[in-house]
């Protein structure tokens, strides 16, 4: 005659084989051990099974995309042109084909922003449609230089508030020194050496906005280099733009560079049940 303890064990095992889709082999003996061992295993297939039941699926979808790569000869699609004395469409070096934005820069008097010394520049700037918190915005775009920059901080591209004015994060050349820099605390995030003249470079950057969980993925020549933390958007009610090109101090060295490429992406996450 079968114990208690011996007959639960047995309705165990044919439950645990039943589930699983085996046959039950009688006269099977498991011992206390075992059976903890098949409860155990049991309840992992089930909640494995109901987790997967209840998974929501995530798309990401481009909301809007807008592209600037100079081959119509025109600007019309950029947003406001600082200092349009500055910039040339010409085909770059070895490509005689194709048509970029060339971009010079003087320390002449008409090129300074208002009077400013501090405010030497000649750029494009362009606003994306959604720069909310929580939202992301793809930049993408090629440069290159005729010749190196002087060691002097030179911004080649930023993102700015379109109210109060002020920078959240951007991109400067000193000499060879490529860097990524939160303009909030003007602390340097990322830096690479040995950036040569006379060679095309890839910039991607993947834009999470917010005042405090920001984020920026970046890569160089389709090369991840991090995600790099910070604040990205200067306050809730006011979206920001993007300029490219060339913005120092006032200096009488004449210095260039080549723009190509650009592509500006809205992306939303959407949750499909």
């Amino acid at each position: 005659m079968q114990s208690a303890e011996q007959v639960n064990y047995a309705s165990v095992t044919f439950l645990f084989t039943s589930t699983l889709g085996f046959e039950r082999t009688p006269y099977v003996e498991i011992n206390a051990s075992m059976c903890r061992i098949l409860f155990i295993i049991l309840a992992y297939v089930f909640s494995n099974n109901l987790f997967a039941n209840n998974k929501i699926a995530k798309t990401t979808v481009v909301d809007n995309e807008w592209q600037a790569n100079f081959e119509s000869k025109s600007l019309v699609r950029w947003s406001y042109i600082l200092h349009p004395q500055g910039i040339r469409l010409l085909p770059p070096p070895n490509e005689p084909s194709n048509t970029s934005a060339y971009i010079e820069i003087k320390g002449d008097a008409d090129y300074l922003w208002r009077g400013r010394e501090d405010l030497n520049r000649v750029e494009l700037q362009y606003k994306p449609i959604n720069t909310i918190d929580g939202s992301t915005t793809e930049v993408s775009w090629r440069f290159m230089l005729p010749e190196l920059f002087s060691d002097d901080t030179h911004q080649i591209a930023y993102w700015e508030s379109d109210s109060s004015y002020q920078q959240s994060f951007r991109l400067q050349l000193n000499g060879e020194n490529l860097s990524l820099v939160s303009s909030v605390d003007n602390k340097e995030l990322w830096r690479i050496s040995n950036i040569k003249a006379q060679h095309w470079y890839s910039i991607n950057l993947s834009i999470t906005w917010s005042i405090t969980q920001g984020s920026v993925d970046l890569a160089l020549d389709d090369e991840p280099q991090g995600r790099f933390v910070m604040p990205t958007l200067i306050a809730e009610d006011e979206s920001m733009f993007f300029q490219l090109g060339i913005l120092r101090h006032q200096s009488s060295r004449v210095e260039a560079i080549w723009l190509d490429d650009i592509i500006v992406r809205n992306i939303s996450t959407h949750q499909q049940p």
